[in-house]
């Protein structure tokens, strides 16, 4: 009964350690820490004895591990000091195994705040406690109990050991799940804020965690030398122009130099000489090495057998190179396959000129082939899914020996997954495909309503022509948004920026032009006015050596005003296509709000992006703002406002249409969007890019992990002997977007003086 009230008692304020999530990136900070007590009761142990890291709830007279207070004192306590504030994320005790009932009326205050208190006999032989909202940020952790109408014995403090969960040295934040920056002099950021007193070279204060003005990158390197004393960009390194005799972009080399030369110290002259020598000698004895190799080769072997086809050696060196590296198994034919005579790179190239993986072309094209070459083996579609029990057997290098036995490939060096799925296509992928293969892409893009449809009163008034970065480009006088006051000096009502209908929502999105010098006030106030949490940039800032947007944010750890709004740069973090930066912002004397910035940074040009990249940046994207807290529009920008965001506004309405109808009509959702806002994805390839992302985002779902929640989903080893449920699913994702994919054409690997290069010619590397 005591438990049951004591649980009840606890649940309003606390969870046990069992709904714990302080795992991971905490330690005890309270271990050894300067400790302090009311009283001892006789040669106790003192204050030390509860943060010693001795657990064990035994009394002993003359041990060290428990602490007691007077039992004649009226209000007793013990404290620790942390040192320095610690987002306390729990609070573990041990009390005294023999009288446990003594924690009762004690109560737990962190820097003087009350925190918990006990009203029952705790369970034990330990019991952790935790705030079940956020962690308490604090220094000083208080156990005390002020109560005269008990039992003398029980007005004692008598436990053996507190541990105070929190931030190991590395992170900092409320769950310790933010990257402490690069401080100077092996010190740790402070556990709240994450600020340093000193940064290493190159980044900058308060944070470290971001590059100071003439470094850029995700190492904070210097800056090249831009002219007129520019500073580069941080993200790229770049310069607008640079000091005569240094080479563009980055102007760190000079302008004579081969691209990527570095110019050697001084020092150094007489070490590149040598090593130069050394490398030409040992050029020289490995072709000698391989010119002996291939000629005894090809006299004891002047023919080569592959998959039943017999090929004649060529009489001439042919510059080819085997450059697809994936391994595909499931042919059900035995394939006998040998060394070629001929040495060639298996090496995966990422070709940013690539199309995307589907053009508007059929998924299956013919090979095509000379009259004068051999044979080459066909594999029809469905045969990547029927596996029989044959082995593929491989002379020469063991490495590659892989046994195809009961639809599970076997490799003791890569994990390969079953290979039994079913590759049929749904109705939505069906659709969706049969778009990108046809030529109704570009019919129905030329059906769209163009032009400005509705009035546009407030983009022409003499006031705000100078606002609107493309005079034709206006927003809709009952969609835009209106500004309200208070106004700052020559401000008015407008911005080039329109309210959007979502999904489910009249005002979704807001849909804004980049801002220019003259309107960083105007977009902030959109912010502050429309409660925006999350901002999305779809452009650079210059780009072909044209401006696109103004910088309109602070670096990291410093705080501008624009117009009324005050903007403090927080944090930024650098990806592979985007940069993810927080703000707070702060309008008068309000109460602060943070604000994210996604901002795409390889959207190409004239061009359109890697679907990969840009359904992987959606994502990150939706799933942020679906899990924010306060309910607001979603502001997406590039330069006019129009493009860039229309496709992404666009892939967001329709992936949210999928998910709760499993209904989809793309020129649907355009037509609305262009009632909203005119001109609303500009060209046909962004329309084509739309139907693809939401192909591939409907295929592959989402297969990401946080780094701590891959111990979790991976618990286990992975065994290439047995089905992972995950891994599975995501396999048969993959088998399927090969289906999707555009057939490549293979006539430069078929090739008569080619086709003994290939290892295998199931896997040859196409041209699309």
């Amino acid at each position: 009964m005591e438990l049951t009230s004591f649980l009840l008692g606890v649940f309003h304020l606390c969870v046990f350690l069992s709904f714990c999530h302080c795992q991971g990136n905490y330690e005890n900070v309270a271990l050894d820490k300067p400790c302090n007590m009311s009283s001892m009761l006789h040669a106790q142990p003192d204050c030390k004895g509860a943060v010693n890291g001795n657990t064990d709830g035994r009394y002993m007279a003359n041990g060290d591990n428990c602490i007691r207070t007077n039992t004649a004192e009226t209000s007793s306590w013990w404290e620790v000091n942390l040192g320095r504030p610690y987002p306390v994320c729990n609070i573990t005790i041990w009390p005294r195994l023999s009288d446990p009932d003594r924690m009762v009326g004690v109560s737990v205050s962190i820097d003087s705040i009350f925190y918990f208190t006990f009203t029952a006999t705790p369970p034990m032989p330990k019991f952790t406690i935790f705030c079940p909202n956020n962690p308490w940020p604090g220094t000083v952790i208080r156990l005390y109990k002020n109560d005269t109408h008990v039992a003398m014995k029980n007005r004692t403090i008598n436990l053996c050991e507190v541990e105070v969960l929190s931030c190991n040295d590395a992170y900092w934040g409320l769950w310790c799940n933010k990257t402490c920056g690069n401080c100077g002099n092996g010190e740790v950021c402070d556990k709240v804020t994450g600020h340093c007193t000193s940064c290493l070279q190159g980044w900058e204060l308060p944070m470290c965690s971001g590059c100071r003005d003439g470094y850029w990158g995700s190492q904070c390197k210097k800056c090249g030398n831009c002219s007129n004393s520019e500073v580069c960009d941080t993200a790229t390194g770049h310069c607008t122009t640079c000091s005569a005799g240094w080479k563009p972009p980055l102007c760190a080399a000079p302008e004579e130099a081969p691209s990527g030369a570095e110019e050697a110290p001084s020092g150094a002259s007489s070490g590149a000489v040598i090593g130069a020598v050394v490398g030409v000698l040992l050029v020289i004895v490995v072709v000698a090495i391989v010119v002996v190799f291939i000629w005894r080769r090809r006299r004891n072997n002047p023919k080569q057998e592959m998959n039943g086809t017999t090929v004649g050696q060529t009489t001439h060196d042919a510059v080819y190179q085997n450059v697809n590296g994936t391994l595909d198994g499931g042919s059900t034919s035995r394939a006998r396959r040998t060394e070629t005579n001929e040495a060639y790179a298996n090496v995966t190239f990422d070709n940013d000129a690539a199309e995307p993986t589907v053009r508007g072309q059929p998924v299956s094209q013919p090979r095509t082939q000379s009259v004068s070459d051999p044979p080459i083996p066909q594999m029809e579609e469905g045969d990547v899914d029927v596996v029989e029990d044959n082995e593929v057997v491989v002379e020469g290098d063991q490495s590659y020996d892989i046994a195809v036995r009961g639809r599970v490939y076997y490799n003791d060096e890569v994990y390969m997954t079953s290979a039994g799925s079913s590759l049929k296509l749904d109705q939505v992928q069906e659709y969706l495909l049969g778009k990108l293969r046809s030529d109704d892409l570009d019919t129905e893009f030329k059906k769209l309503p163009l032009g400005l449809l509705k009035d546009h009163e407030a983009g022409l008034r003499k006031e705000n022509r100078d606002k609107n970065r493309y005079n034709a480009i206006l927003p809709y006088d009952e969609t835009r948004v209106v500004l309200r006051g208070p106004y700052d000096k020559d401000s008015t009502d407008y911005i080039n920026a329109s309210f959007m209908r979502g999904h489910q929502s009249r005002k979704a999105y807001i849909a804004t032009q980049g801002p220019r010098r003259n309107t960083t006030g105007d977009f902030w106030k959109t912010v502050w006015q429309n409660n925006v949490s999350n901002i999305v940039m779809l452009t650079n800032l210059k780009e072909d050596g044209k401006k696109k947007c103004e910088q309109y944010w602070p670096s990291q750890g410093k705080q501008y005003r624009y117009g009324l709004v005050d903007v403090l740069g927080l944090e930024e973090r650098v990806r592979a296509d985007y940069v993810r930066r927080t703000f707070q912002i702060r309008l008068g004397k309000e109460k602060v709000r943070n604000v994210t910035q996604y901002h795409y940074t390889t959207w190409p040009d004239h061009g359109i992006p890697k679907t990969t990249a840009l359904v992987d940046f959606w994502r990150t994207v939706h799933t942020a703002h679906r899990a924010q807290t306060r309910a607001s529009s979603l502001l997406v920008h590039c330069s006019a406002g129009i493009g860039r965001t229309g496709t992404f506004i666009a892939l967001d309405i329709v992936k949210n249409q999928l998910r709760d109808q499993q209904h989809i009509d793309v020129f649907q959702v355009l037509k609305d969007m262009r009632n909203d806002r005119c001109y609303m994805i500009q060209t046909k390839s962004q329309y084509s890019i739309l139907y693809e992302a939401v192909l591939e985002s409907y295929t592959t779902k989402d297969c990401r992990l946080q780094l701590e929640a891959f111990d979790f989903a991976f618990n286990h080893p992975v065994d290439p002997h047995n089905k992972h449920e995950r891994t599975e699913a995501e396999f048969r994702e993959l088998k399927q977007m090969k289906v999707l994919m555009q057939k490549p054409s293979h006539v430069e690997a078929e090739k008569i003086e080619n086709i003994n290069k290939n290892r295998d010619t199931s896997t040859l590397p196409g041209i699309y």
